[in-house]
């Protein structure tokens, strides 16, 4: 861990999920896979671990004070309300929840008043982790997306915790969804994979 701290400072840790890649193969389901099986070239295995690399600072914040429920703030939307970023559950000052309708390609996004769960539980987080780096993020919001490290989990409201979103820049993601897509063209070109089955929960 001191590694990481002293070399990838704000940066994903690349110590996490070594050889494998969380894939949503729609027509095998969702999984996890070697990249060596693959056959990942050592710049798509690189971006493929910056991409879904656990954020260290992210990390030692929730780790932290994930049990503490965050005010929930630069948000017109949501004026007094409060997140609960282990869960991913929004509630309003009442403590009662706010209820995000699912969106989106097989109802696989949660959004409310044009507000994405996702992304909010990403930079609300973001914002206690590292807040320069947050205003960074939001001074060029669009040159960032929102990344579920496990697609997977997704479709469920808890899939939007702060373990599971990650804030990255948009170059880098698309990098890597052309990776993705890439192995899911060999997939159907008839490429045999091992696809294990994921357990459901949550993720750290």
């Amino acid at each position: 861990m001191q590694k990481v701290k002293e070399t990838i400072k704000n940066r994903s840790n690349n110590d996490v999920n070594h050889d494998f890649i969380h894939l949503n193969l729609y027509d095998q389901g969702c999984g996890v896979v070697s990249m060596t099986e693959l056959g990942l070239s050592d710049r798509e295995q690189e971006v493929v671990r910056e991409v879904q690399g656990a954020d260290v600072d992210v990390q030692r914040f929730l780790l932290t004070n994930g049990h503490k429920l965050l005010p929930i703030v630069n948000e017109p939307t949501l004026v007094d309300c409060w997140l609960d970023p282990i869960a991913g559950v929004v509630y309003d000052k009442d403590k009662k929840e706010v209820h995000f309708s699912a969106t989106g390609y097989q109802g696989s996004y949660f959004m409310r008043n044009g507000v994405y769960l996702h992304r909010l539980v990403a930079e609300q987080v973001l914002l206690r982790a590292n807040e320069k780096r947050y205003w960074q993020v939001i001074g060029n919001s669009k040159a960032y997306e929102a990344h579920h490290r496990r697609p997977e989990l997704k479709k469920f409201p808890h899939g939007n915790n702060g373990f599971n979103v990650k804030l990255l820049d948009i170059a880098l993601h698309k990098d890597y969804s052309a990776i993705v897509r890439k192995i899911e063209r060999a997939v159907k070109d008839g490429k045999k994979i091992n696809l294990v089955k994921p357990i459901f929960y949550f993720m750290m």
